[in-house]
C-alpha cells in the first residue's frame, strides 16, 4: 500500500494455524513415532543417540506442544479477526452493513 498500510493474507494466517494443529498432532504421537527411524539405522552408536533424544524429547514434548496450542490459537483468533474487520469493511462499501442502534441514555430515556 503506497499509505504506509499493510495487508494481512487471513487465509494463509488460518492455514498456519492449521498446519500447527497438524504438528503438534504428529509430536502426539511421542517416542515410538522414532522406533522405525531407530530400527532401520544400522550404527549401535547413532541407534543410542536417537533413543536418547527421544527419550530427552518426551521429557520437554509437553512444553513444546503447549506453545504450539497458544501460537496456533492466537493466529487463528487473528485469521478470524482479519477476516472479520475485512469482510464488514466491505460489506459498508457496498452498503450491506446494518445501521448501529441508537444509544440510550444512562437513565433510560432518549
Amino acid at each position: 500500500m503506497s499509505d504506509g498500510g499493510y495487508t494481512v493474507d487471513y487465509v494463509t494466517l488460518g492455514d498456519l494455524a492449521q498446519q500447527l494443529v497438524n504438528l503438534r498432532g504428529e509430536l502426539d504421537k511421542g517416542a515410538g513415532a522414532l522406533d522405525p527411524l531407530i530400527a532401520a539405522v544400522g550404527h549401535d552408536g547413532l541407534r543410542a543417540k536417537l533413543r536418547d533424544f527421544a527419550t530427552n524429547w518426551s521429557d520437554r514434548k509437553d512444553a513444546v506442544t503447549k506453545q504450539l496450542d497458544s501460537v496456533a490459537g492466537f493466529a487463528k483468533a487473528a485469521a478470524d479477526v482479519y477476516r472479520q474487520t475485512d469482510e464488514g469493511i466491505r460489506d459498508g462499501i457496498n452498503g450491506q452493513g446494518s445501521s448501529p442502534a441508537p444509544a440510550s441514555s444512562p437513565t433510560g430515556g432518549p
